[in-house]
């Protein structure tokens, strides 16, 4: 399911009512679709609910790794790094690299893994279900340039 939505009630309609709809967050930008940049999930399910679809689905469809600490399961690429080098190279801004950690509730590092990540903070898809972030929109648009070529 992939190319791009636009509807000028700013809304975006399921398939069948119940599955995700792709669509290219350029138009998102644009202001032709809704706020979420990724899927459009019926109403009746709780917005924790949607957000955990979301990030289950960037696992799926772009290839992402979880980027909190300290499950294992990481591998190298798309929104996750082996290396301060490999993050600064593929990173979307080498220059906000840091190592995955857990911070306590004060905020001190009780844990870490020699995994870097360039989108920062707590508020990613792929950290806490929130919000797509550069990383998480180059995969998307990695994704959509293999579909707009014919290759999905």
């Amino acid at each position: 399911m992939c190319g791009r939505i636009h509807r000028a009630d700013r809304t975006v309609t399921a398939f069948r009512e119940n599955l995700p709809i792709f669509y290219d967050h350029r138009a998102h930008r644009l202001g032709q679709a809704n706020e979420t940049n990724i899927l459009t999930i019926q109403r009746k399910y709780p917005q924790k609910q949607r957000q955990i679809i979301a990030h289950e689905l960037h696992h799926a469809a772009f290839d992402e790794s979880d980027e909190y600490c300290c499950d294992g399961g990481y591998k190298d690429g798309v929104n996750l790094y082996n290396s301060l080098k490999s993050c600064q190279d593929k990173g979307s801004d080498w220059m906000s690299c840091a190592m995955i950690d857990l911070r306590d509730k004060m905020g001190m590092v009780i844990d870490s893994r020699p995994w870097w990540r360039s989108d920062t903070g707590t508020a990613d898809v792929m950290y806490n279900n929130r919000i797509e972030n550069p990383d998480d929109l180059r995969a998307s648009d990695a994704l959509f340039a293999k579909c707009l070529g014919g290759g999905c």
